[in-house]
């Protein structure tokens, strides 16, 4: 519930962000000027010289575009790698691939040794590097971390913009 909420408030700040540092109408202009030259290559594609003309202002609007959005987009890059490494030691899965025994106890069974054992006289235990044959299958609230923040802050901006504003 507490990625939600951060990536929910991360979404509202980053459009207010976008909304402080861009020029809308210039913004649009651009985004109405990349349309028109992706239609050219519909309209003209018997007309090999049109075409590269398009593809090379198309270019050209796509780098106006984004030297728009580079300061906003910065902007938003420096709390989010700041918070990354405290969101990862929270929201992050971790496991574990290698698997510590007794000596003389086998491996449980689905275990597969991925490395020959590796054995500690002193605790006298063994360790493999381990991969199990069971395939849980795909799951959707195992998707990492980022993926989730990333589509949640997403609707919540849009939500701001679009809606609320």
């Amino acid at each position: 519930m507490i990625l939600v909420l951060i990536a929910a408030l991360y979404g509202v700040i980053a459009a207010l962000i976008f909304r402080s540092f861009t020029n809308a109408a210039r913004l649009r202009a651009i985004v109405n000027r990349i349309l028109a030259h992706v239609m050219e290559f519909a309209l003209f594609i018997d007309e090999p010289s049109v075409i590269l003309k398009a593809q090379i202002d198309l270019i050209k609007a796509n780098v106006q575009l984004l030297r728009q959005i580079a300061l906003p987009c910065i902007i938003m890059a420096i709390p989010f790698v700041l918070l990354y490494p405290a969101m990862d030691r929270h929201f992050g899965v971790r496991t574990a691939n290698v698997l510590t025994l007794p000596m003389g106890q086998p491996l449980p069974a689905g275990v597969i040794p991925e490395t020959p054992s590796v054995r500690v006289l002193r605790t006298h235990e063994v360790s493999w590097r381990i991969r199990t044959d069971r395939n849980p299958g795909p799951n959707i609230l195992a998707r990492h971390w980022v993926i989730w923040f990333a589509l949640i802050s997403t609707v919540a901006g849009s939500f701001y913009v679009f809606i609320v504003r």
